[in-house]
């Protein structure tokens, strides 16, 4: 008898954790959906000519790993750098991550990490050794993709758009983002590369 009572008492209480979770999991996807949803309707969209500038230092390889290094700088619309992340990852090439957001007829086009890979068709990162870039841009409310003629309302509202995008919410990802690899694998050593928004709204690497 005491053991049924104790299996019920702890039914009660693990379904009563789990509808907790559920809840609060709920609302966290729908508070981050309608933040997101209302700053839309008054920001337009950012059209970065030029999202990163990148030069490649080269490969280097030991027993155990290869390494590759270079130097990345995240653009703002009036064409000026916001940082410079210069470090190595693990890996013989590297690829850059974006996340496109979808929402009320806008598109908007986010940087989200940098990583190393050891082949050219892989699409995951080699090791955990990855560089997430919302945090240079994203920061003190406001997000800085926008310039310096943008106002300090559209920068916070765009703030609010741009954690929806690199943020996971489960219960919206599939229906509003979608991930775009730019695979790195072909920059040489030593060279200056830009990665830039295209004529039909997608990505090139271009030599400057």
């Amino acid at each position: 008898m005491k053991n049924k009572k104790r299996l019920i008492i702890f039914l009660s209480v693990l379904f009563s954790c789990i509808a907790i979770f559920v809840i609060s999991l709920g609302i966290y996807n729908f508070v981050g959906y309608y933040s997101c949803a209302s700053a839309i309707e008054t920001v337009p969209e950012v059209n970065l000519e030029e999202y990163l500038r990148i030069t490649i230092y080269g490969t280097t390889y030991s027993e155990d790993e290869k390494t590759i290094s270079g130097t990345f700088s995240i653009m703002n619309t009036n064409g000026n750098e916001i940082a410079v992340i210069e470090r190595s990852w693990n890996g013989a090439y590297l690829a850059v991550d974006f996340i496109r957001l979808e929402m009320k007829n806008k598109t908007f086009v986010f940087p989200l990490r940098i990583y190393g890979k050891n082949e050219i068709f892989e699409t995951h990162p080699v090791s955990k050794k990855i560089t997430t870039l919302d945090k240079y841009y994203n920061d003190g409310g406001q997000c800085l993709l926008n310039g310096v003629y943008s106002s300090m309302e559209n920068r916070k509202n765009l703030f609010k758009i741009a954690r929806f995008a690199v943020k996971r919410y489960m219960l919206f990802d599939r229906k509003y983002k979608q991930k775009i690899t730019v695979d790195l694998s072909s920059c040489k050593t030593g060279k200056n590369y830009s990665i830039i928004r295209n004529r039909s709204g997608g990505l090139d690497i271009v030599e400057l």
